[in-house]
């Protein structure tokens, strides 16, 4: 199945926007471009990830979930634990640290490499490991409901994974296979 797209000029952008389909749904977006080749590039690029995706060999990441940031994702888990009656004052305390640390970022932009300095940083302002833990397990749980839920296509690798062991016993210095 071949797909195609377009370019087009919108009123009021300086912009040019481009049109795709997938499952038949049209998604539009802004290239970010005023030049017609560059725009033809983005569009080429958003078929390529389009038709990766109706080949299962990645998921597509529309602009939607581009935009979506970590904060979101914690407030769908905070939403979760309170509908199941599980929002403790202790879920409560952790989830705000995970909010101060990476609530603003775009969910697609938090790596394993950037988990793993916030693991860095909270050993150096002398954090027990079990309490790291605990808020990267909150932060891989907020990713993996909402993966769930369609609300953002993929996780961090490994990096939100603390390996097993014991908290306080070198846990967070190991990482695993990248399997959770």
């Amino acid at each position: 199945m071949k797909t195609t797209g377009r370019i087009f000029s919108r009123e009021g952008s300086s912009f040019l926007w481009c049109a795709y389909y997938l499952r038949g749904k049209e998604y539009r977006e802004s290239t970010h471009e005023t030049d017609p080749h560059k725009a033809e590039k983005f569009l080429k690029r958003r078929l390529k990830q389009v038709g990766a995706d109706q080949i299962g060999a990645a998921p597509f990441v529309g602009p939607q979930q581009e935009r979506t940031k970590v904060s979101e994702l914690l407030d769908g888990l905070q939403a979760d634990y309170a509908l199941r009656g599980k929002d403790s004052a202790q879920f409560l305390s952790n989830l705000k640290y995970v909010r101060v640390a990476f609530g603003d970022w775009r969910a697609l932009e938090v790596t394993a490499e950037k988990v793993d300095e916030y693991i860095r940083e909270q050993l150096e302002k002398n954090s027990k490991p079990a309490t790291i833990n605990r808020r990267t397990q909150l932060l891989k749980q907020a990713y993996k409901w909402q993966l769930n839920a369609g609300v953002c296509p993929k996780r961090p690798s490994s990096g939100i994974c603390p390996s097993k062991g014991t908290p306080g016993q070198g846990s967070l210095t190991k990482r695993n296979s990248g399997r959770c």
